[in-house]
């Protein structure tokens, strides 16, 4: 699953009332998570701790959201699905106070990683992918197809695009020499990097308002009390550093460039 443009659809389609359920109660929760997204194993680790925290019992969805094996992003129907079926609340829910459009009857907590898009070249320029020259002066750079990566891209001057279906392949581009540069998501950074440790990249500030988002809870009408305790325990999970160490390996670089991640 790729975080896409249809957000607005998303979040009309959860606004509409398909989470009222048990959650309300806030006694026992079904989480899902974005099964596709590169952070899924992160989001379920932290919405296990979370939970625990807040003394809400919790079992996770096997299916998720969007669980098709398709990289078309989420629709409104499958969304509304998902939560009728399986969900009370979604881990790892990409928020931006600029680009994702969502509707104000959602309800989201507190961000537990904040992230975003981030511009990324490989660590050594010159090295063994030279198969992509910019003789007309233009670099290629890679990102993904319908999503914020998209967005960011086609503002860069100079360039020419390679437009991937996902942010996993949108990195692969990178890495196997057919772009110079990738506009992409950076839990796919993270997830690349761990999938081949001998690849290095250096990231950089992809320098715009939609490339910084935070991964939140969002849950529907009626769940405030749960949203309250989720809240509650990501505090209490910042203050005694629980957090920090769940997320540290996911968080974006502290210095605008960061090279081997």
């Amino acid at each position: 699953m790729n975080i896409r443009l249809t957000h607005i659809a998303l979040a009309a389609a959860l606004a509409a009332g398909a989470a009222q359920s048990s959650a309300q109660a806030a006694s026992s929760v079904r989480v899902c998570t974005l099964p596709g997204s590169p952070s899924a194993e992160l989001d379920t680790s932290v919405a296990r701790a979370v939970l625990d925290t807040a003394g809400i019992a919790a079992t996770f969805s096997t299916r998720g959201i969007d669980d098709n094996s398709g990289d078309d992003g989420i629709s409104a129907r499958e969304l509304t699905q998902s939560l009728q079926r399986d969900c009370d609340v979604i881990a790892g829910f990409p928020r931006s106070s600029v680009a994702d459009g969502a509707d104000s009857h959602l309800l989201f907590s507190q961000g537990y990683l904040h992230s975003g898009y981030v511009s990324v070249t490989l660590r050594d320029a010159h090295g063994a992918h030279t198969g992509v020259a910019p003789a007309d002066g233009k670099i290629t750079i890679a990102a993904t197809w319908s999503s914020p990566s998209q967005l960011i891209a086609v503002q860069q001057k100079n360039a020419r695009f390679d437009l991937e279906n996902t942010s996993e392949l949108t990195v692969d581009a990178l890495a196997r020499g057919r772009a110079q540069r990738a506009i992409v998501w950076y839990p796919a950074v993270v997830a690349y990097r761990r999938a081949h440790p001998g690849q290095q990249f250096d990231v950089a500030s992809a320098g715009s308002p939609y490339a910084d988002w935070n991964l939140v809870f969002a849950s529907g009408p009626g769940t405030q009390s749960l949203q309250k305790r989720i809240d509650g325990a990501i505090t209490r999970m910042r203050g005694d550093g629980r957090l920090a160490a769940l997320t540290r390996g996911w968080a974006l670089p502290a210095s605008n460039v960061h090279s081997n991640v």
